[in-house]
């Protein structure tokens, strides 16, 4: 492994955090897990948003002298990570979720091809999903992936909160837009793509992601605006076959938001969503839900009768 000064920080690690009571707990150990990184010294910069927070945790976290803490008051997560980036003086930085893990002395790892290759831009590492009760690699062949990181992406994210570490002199603010909620990592993903940012998929699991209370991949906020989040995709320059990848993944989400409301008995919004899946160019696939949609919203007419 590269040899290299570890008097000096190289590496700013951002933890967005809400900075309440309730995460204290898994925000200290995001914290520690950094701390106990071998072979690399870093900055840690917190970034607590929101107007709303535990004073004692915050009072606690600016008493470390380790820790850089910063406070917005829109509580945000894109916000947030914007105002992390613009925060960054080290040559590299990345992220992590104030209730994940770094693997113990595996940041080194992730920097090494950097140091090496001055063309590099950024690496991405697996991970590992925790519950109570079990564990699994958030991806099988990470390899694989990196062979066509573009393609790959338009199946999968391959890029989790904690699983990339940037040349901060090539990943400038821009790349973070502070306002793309919920698939904020996809789209860094796909600007990266876009932009065709050298790269390397290392196959180490170097974070742990731990499973939270009340998925917001549930709600009819993130249901919606997935499908409005690929459209935004589409407005881009793409390669051909990125396009039309990303035209069926339209189509996929159109079908499935109004599958959701479907299920939901919102039937009004089921109907919406699948004309419009209908309308598109290979909305024909979905025809055949048309019957299941009717069906539906005839049995639910004649219960409210």
């Amino acid at each position: 492994m590269t040899e290299y000064d570890t008097s000096e920080p190289l590496i700013t690690v951002i933890i967005p955090t809400l900075c309440n009571l309730e995460r204290k707990d898994q925000l200290l150990w995001a914290i520690e897990s950094i701390k106990n990184q071998g072979g690399v010294k870093t900055e840690i910069h917190i970034i607590v948003n929101g107007s709303v927070f535990d004073t004692k945790l915050y009072d606690e976290l600016r008493s470390d002298y380790e820790l850089s803490v910063f406070h917005i008051t829109e509580a945000s997560l894109p916000a947030a990570i914007r105002y992390g980036r613009s925060t960054v003086k080290t040559p590299y930085f990345s992220f992590l979720d104030d209730d994940d893990v770094y693997v113990a002395n595996t940041l080194s790892k992730r920097l090494s091809p950097l140091l090496e290759d001055n063309e590099l831009s950024f690496t991405v590492v697996n991970g590992e999903f925790c519950r109570s009760d079990s564990s699994y690699l958030l991806f099988e062949n990470i390899d694989e992936l990196g062979k066509d990181p573009f393609t790959s992406l338009m199946k999968n994210n391959w890029l989790a909160s904690c699983g990339g570490v940037y040349r901060t002199k090539d990943i400038g603010l821009g790349f973070f837009d502070g306002k793309t909620k919920y698939f904020e990592w996809t789209y860094l993903a796909f600007l990266l793509c876009l932009e065709r940012k050298k790269n390397i998929f290392i196959d180490i699991v170097g974070f742990k992601v731990h499973d939270t209370e009340g998925s917001i991949s549930k709600t009819d906020e993130y249901v919606v605006n997935y499908q409005l989040f690929v459209e935004m995709l589409l407005q881009f320059e793409v390669p051909d076959n990125i396009r039309r990848l990303l035209n069926i993944k339209h189509v996929e989400s159109l079908h499935n938001t109004s599958e959701y409301f479907m299920f939901k008995k919102e039937n009004a919004k089921s109907w919406f969503y699948h004309l419009r899946c209908l309308m598109t160019l290979h909305g024909l696939r979905y025809v055949p839900f048309t019957r299941h949609l009717l069906k539906s919203s005839l049995l639910l007419f004649r219960d409210d009768k």
